[in-house]
């Protein structure tokens, strides 16, 4: 039996560290008659609820008594010499902190070695960039604290700062009412049936937003937002960005830009000409994406769709709840390792359609996954009424970043305006 497998037992036997230690340590790093032992810790724990350590002479008994009456006795002999070597004596804290530093290295080259096997097997793995992020959470792991850093910020600060966020704000007053400023790590979910608007929804939204980004990204020098496209082309959004913008219908922006005045008009309401970039990443996996995230640090990014972007090393075929959960929590993190907001969409399932409001649960292949991963979720309903053609439902399902003492939801209705590209509230 390897070393780390006795210390591993030794420091094991105390309660406080089984409770802390236990789940961190791989199975695939132990021995067998390691791990058989560890589990029967777990046991020993459980039907002695006041032992704060494993008793030699107690554990003993059990586990040849009844956990495991037949071994043979080349068994019962190793596993005696085992548990007395484990159980004789606690461990220094100085080797309880080098063995977690040492397992979590092992684990880590475990993954390294499953990495490369992978990969020379055919894998789709892009072998360079798993390595390093692997390297990378590797060292966050191990990375020591010399001293602990309680929270000790002034609370009239922090009030102040909740009160007075910097951030950018929706063009509808009911979200505006709903939802705060949105800051850099924030993330959220637009959603919507087959032509509902939902790209409109955007573009009317984003047009407004893009002049704030000076104030709300001071720290950027050329502040902007940038739009991947993984649905249909993206030269089919660019003139609805224009629409939006100017708020005029298709052929009057056609006539404006006739007179030479349509780009500066556009200029003069988002602030610049590549305040909004569209990117179309059609096939491209989450490698790619977020390369071109860490080239550009754009202020918001525009998912549509991730579930359309392709995550290497992820099971292929159906897509389960915990598989976008995994790929909507990965763009979460790049929103806050790149200090950006997000906004994805989503289409919503045939259950929401012809409903005004639908519910936080009616979305594509998915009833608790997406909605998990991010602070807000905006479903844009449609009725199915003729009469209520130019009619919409905003409803904000989930909201972490509600404004206080408003509606987290403000179940709104609001006109759709399709010639000139905008919503408008009801009132």
């Amino acid at each position: 039996m390897a070393q780390v497998d006795l210390t591993c037992l030794r420091i094991l036997r105390e309660r406080e560290d089984y409770d802390r230690l236990r789940r961190i340590i791989p199975e695939a790093l132990l021995d067998p008659a390691t791990d058989t032992i560890l589990k029967d810790y777990g046991r020993y724990f459980k039907d002695n609820p006041d032992e704060e350590r494993i008793n030699l002479e107690s554990f003993k008994s059990m586990f040849f008594g009844f956990w495991h009456p037949k071994l043979s006795p080349e068994q019962k002999t190793h596993y005696n010499l085992v548990l007395k070597q484990a159980l004789k004596e606690s461990v220094p804290d100085s080797i309880r902190q080098n063995f977690v530093s040492n397992i979590v290295e092992q684990d880590y080259a475990a993954k390294m070695a499953e990495l490369l096997t992978k990969y020379n097997d055919g894998g789709d793995v892009n072998i360079t960039r798993e390595i390093g992020k692997l390297i990378e959470r590797a060292e966050t792991d191990l990375e020591k604290k010399s001293d602990i850093q309680f929270v000790d910020d002034d609370i009239g600060d922090l009030l102040s700062a909740d009160e007075d966020v910097r951030g950018v704000r929706w063009r509808l007053r009911c979200l505006q009412e709903s939802i705060r400023p949105m800051a850099s790590g924030d993330f959220g979910l637009v959603c919507g049936r087959p032509d509902t608007g939902k790209t409109t929804f955007l573009t009317d939204n984003l047009t407004y937003m893009a002049p704030q980004l000076p104030e709300a990204f001071p720290d950027r020098e050329e502040p902007f937002i940038l739009w991947l496209n993984n649905e249909g082309p993206g030269r089919r959004i660019k003139p609805r960005l224009y629409q939006s913008a100017v708020g005029l219908s298709l052929p009057e922006c056609v006539a404006l830009h006739k007179k030479g005045k349509l780009v500066d008009a556009y200029i003069k309401a988002v602030g610049s000409l590549n305040r909004i970039r569209i990117l179309d990443i059609h096939g491209w996996n989450h490698y790619d994406v977020e390369d071109v995230i860490k080239q550009t640090r754009p202020c918001i990014i525009v998912f549509d769709m991730i579930d359309n972007i392709r995550f290497a090393g992820m099971a292929q075929g159906s897509r389960t709840d915990q598989a976008l959960e995994a790929m909507y929590q990965e763009a979460r993190e790049w929103c806050v390792k790149y200090g950006c907001i997000g906004l994805a969409t989503s289409q919503i399932s045939n259950e929401g359609d012809g409903l005004l409001f639908p519910t936080i649960s009616m979305l594509k292949d998915s009833k608790t996954g997406k909605q998990g991963a991010v602070d807000f979720q905006i479903m844009l309903g449609r009725s199915n009424d003729f009469n209520s053609e130019s009619l919409r439902g905003i409803g904000v399902v989930k909201n972490k970043l509600r404004v206080p003492g408003k509606p987290g939801d403000p179940r709104a209705e609001v006109f759709f305006d399709g010639n000139a590209a905008r919503y408008f509230d009801a009132d």
